[in-house]
């Protein structure tokens, strides 16, 4: 990382002490994601214990780009960056993939309302067939 780089992202985190500049890694995280976007750089926020991207592109003062859900960075934080990348994939893309998992969500929606429907019918079935042949 650069001094004018460096100097750039302290400026914009400074009077966040809970924002720890990550500026290498054992598999080279950081500088990975500076040669894939190099306004993206990564944070410690040990307020929240958790690693986060910010972005110089964001407005003054608020870098926060995404929160990490990994306790390690690795090459899935590459992956996650690059899926969720909007400067990178066209609208239409990020449309048609929320909108497929969206579908995938009502798919499992409906599949656990037949099996309620079908425990219920089952359990009512159950319950008569005893009444019935109890009398």
């Amino acid at each position: 990382m650069n001094n004018q780089r460096y100097n750039e992202i302290t400026d914009r985190i400074r009077g966040k002490p809970f924002l720890l500049l990550i500026e290498t890694s054992a598999t080279s995280i950081p500088e990975r994601l500076e040669e894939y976007d190099p306004n993206m750089f990564i944070c410690f926020n040990s307020l929240l214990q958790e690693y986060e991207v910010h972005s110089l592109r964001n407005r003054e003062g608020d870098t926060f780009a995404l929160s990490i859900p990994y306790s390690v960075l690795d090459t899935r934080l590459l992956d996650l960056v690059a899926k969720r990348d909007q400067n990178r994939r066209s609208l239409k893309a990020i449309l048609r993939e929320i909108e497929r998992h969206n579908e995938a969500i009502d798919k499992a929606k409906d599949r656990r309302r037949k099996d309620e429907l079908h425990m219920i019918a089952k359990d009512s079935a159950n319950r008569l067939f005893k009444k019935h042949y109890a009398m």
